[in-house]
């Protein structure tokens, strides 16, 4: 998954796994109408670890595709989760 700043519609993401060894957290999110989710977006603080996912039109030019298309990856994080909350646009 990309990383960049938030832009697009937003997209309900859900919690897979935190691995503490290598610093990543694994979510997964799903179409929602006609946004694809395919860029996820972090800001790491202090005390929490923000997690956003946008999408696109999944066709710039008529109607949605009836197919649902879905995102599982990780965000690599700077430094260790050390007990931060992890919030966002979770589902």
């Amino acid at each position: 998954m990309a990383l960049s700043p938030a832009t697009g519609e937003t997209i309900p993401w859900k919690l897979v796994k935190v691995d503490e060894e290598k610093n990543r957290i694994y979510l997964s999110a799903g179409q929602v109408g006609c946004a694809v989710p395919s860029v996820v977006h972090l800001q790491e603080k202090p005390s929490e670890i923000v997690i956003a996912v946008s999408g696109a039109p999944s066709s710039a030019s008529g109607p949605c595709t009836a197919q649902k298309v879905s995102l599982v990856g990780y965000v690599q994080l700077s430094g260790p989760v050390a007990g931060r909350r992890i919030v966002g646009n979770a589902a």
